[in-house]
Formats: C-alpha cells, sequence, structure tokens
C-alpha cells in the first residue's frame, strides 16, 4: 500500500525534476540506479469488465545503461533488458512508466 502512495503522479511527479536518481527494477529484480531527464503524462485504454476506460498515466525518461545489442528504437518497457556489466553497455534514455519505479533518491544531480 505505502509504494502504491509513493508512486501515485499526485505524489511523486512533483519529485521527478531532471537530475532526479531513481531506482528501477526489473522483472529478474535487477535493480538499476538511473537519472531523470523527463516525464511527460500519456494516455492508454484499459478494459475493466467490458468497459474501455481512458486513463492518464505518467512516463518517466530516465538514463539507464542498456545492453548494445538492444535494438533501436529501444523497447516500450525495461522488464525486456537484462543487466549487464557496465564496459559492455551503451548508456540509452529509456521511458520507464511511473508504477515501475522502485525508489526515489532524495540526491538530485544538477
Amino acid at each position: 500500500k505505502i509504494r502504491h502512495l509513493v508512486v501515485h503522479p499526485n505524489n511523486a511527479l512533483g519529485f521527478m525534476r531532471s537530475g532526479r536518481l531513481v531506482k528501477v527494477t526489473n522483472k529478474e529484480n535487477l535493480d538499476w540506479w538511473g537519472i531523470v531527464t523527463s516525464y511527460r503524462m500519456e494516455e492508454r485504454q484499459i478494459n475493466i469488465e467490458g468497459k474501455t476506460i481512458q486513463q492518464d498515466y505518467a512516463v518517466i525518461d530516465v538514463i539507464l545503461p542498456c545492453d548494445n545489442s538492444i535494438p533501436e528504437p529501444l523497447p516500450e518497457r525495461l522488464s525486456e533488458n537484462r543487466k549487464y556489466d557496465l564496459e559492455s553497455c551503451k548508456i540509452r534514455t529509456v521511458p520507464i512508466p511511473l508504477n515501475e519505479l522502485d525508489g526515489i533518491s532524495t540526491i538530485c544531480i544538477h
């Protein structure tokens, strides 16, 4: 419940300034710390009990190390990536849905 409150757009977007450090965890429970560059609100359609509803959600652009073999453009979801040795990685800006953030640091790089 607490995580849901922390990553709710009303609570988190005020902290998503350029340079903020955020923690992202993928489905293999591998962690990345990345740097926020920007955020934007997008609309998506969700299906609830046969009804289509428009829902706004926040997407955060985060600078992260990514495997060089991942083609451009990047996949929509970071969870499709794996963690690699930094020497074999390329630094890229990756769109991350706000609800996939695992932590928001108090540190902000300017």
